[in-house]
């Protein structure tokens, strides 16, 4: 008989529900209750009605463009880990898993760059978002709550 040390316990799978169910529900409250942009709404207050920190090393290089390269390290990682599993036995057994999330995060960017597309910009800065009427989004009247 094999040793199948990839089996998936039952214990595991209970522990997560509880996260998975605090994730919708904080997905629920952000959605229902707009408490993204309410925030962004504040911060541009915050800082005299225009983005200071649009240009700041920590929201442009470290955040923006330091998070856009850890993501295409870790998807990298995992397509590598997802092509070793084909002739490493031991990581046989979490094949699916890897990829899953070799492809997830290359679906999900695909689907924002085709939005990003059809708006007719590529810039996806959230301090370069325009709103349906023309405004700046994260501009003057539009986050002021003078328009709309």
């Amino acid at each position: 008989m094999s040793d199948n040390t990839c089996a998936p316990s039952i214990g595991g799978a209970r522990s997560i529900i509880p996260v998975l169910i605090a994730a919708l529900l904080l997905q629920w409250l952000l959605a229902s209750y707009q408490l993204d942009y309410r925030w962004a709404k504040w911060l541009f207050n915050q800082q005299g009605g225009q983005w200071l920190l649009k240009e700041h090393w920590l929201t442009a290089d470290l955040i923006h463009t330091g998070g856009r390269r850890f993501s295409i390290l870790l998807v990298s990682v995992f397509i590598l880990l997802y092509l070793v599993s084909f002739w490493l036995q031991r990581l046989l057994c979490w094949r699916r898993e890897l990829a899953y999330l070799s492809l997830a995060p290359l679906l999900a960017s695909a689907v924002v760059l085709v939005s990003l597309c059809l708006a007719g910009k590529l810039d996806a800065k959230p301090s370069s978002c325009v709103a349906v009427e023309g405004q700046d989004m994260i501009g003057h009247e539009y986050l002021r709550g003078e328009s709309r």
